[in-house]
């Protein structure tokens, strides 16, 4: 499976913005700090708007690409992103608990739902093939990969991720991938 850092690289640069504008400004500059990422001085005498922070934005991305998956701290923050990022996006959650007859509120669950890591084949792809027919794709692909959705190699549509993702893209279990 992928881990945090893997699936925000994976992560087109449109969407990684889009994630990080939904952050908290506290947890944008704690991750900023963290990873010593700083804001470029201007070189332009007329800044386009937000322009630094677009930067800083693009630079924290390829930086978290770049994080070792055994980085506990790094990997937790990146859980954190795509965790509260992810609970914007309440009718793909709410339509995967309804496929699942889960009981929730707007798509939120106090129910445990790690039974979604063990899905046999044809329900992964049955829950994939209705989200993609739904949701936006890139982003379909990634809650399935952040939920640990296991069987989805050749299930999400062509184009769920950019072409030029710089993070592996295997959704099989490790130990299935490390046995081939």
């Amino acid at each position: 499976m992928l881990r945090p850092s893997q699936i925000i690289g994976a992560m087109s640069p449109a969407k990684f913005s889009e994630m990080m504008a939904k952050s908290p400004r506290t947890v944008r500059e704690t991750l900023f700090n963290r990873l010593q990422i700083k804001a470029s001085a201007m070189k332009s005498v007329v800044p386009k708007p937000h322009q630094k922070n677009e930067e800083r934005i693009k630079r924290l991305h390829n930086r978290l690409a770049e994080v070792a998956t055994t980085a506990k701290n790094e990997q937790e923050l990146c859980e954190e992103l795509l965790r509260n990022w992810l609970v914007g996006k309440n009718p793909m959650l709410a339509a995967t608990m309804d496929h699942f007859g889960v009981k929730h509120e707007n798509g939120l669950t106090e129910q445990e739902i790690d039974f979604l890591e063990k899905l046999e084949p044809e329900k992964a792809r049955s829950l994939a093939t209705l989200l993609a027919g739904k949701f936006d794709q890139e982003e379909v692909a990634i809650y399935l990969r952040f939920l640990k959705v296991p069987h989805l190699k050749g299930t999400l549509p062509t184009g769920a991720y950019p072409k030029d993702a710089p993070a592996p893209l295997s959704d099989e279990p490790e130990t299935q991938a490390a046995a081939s």
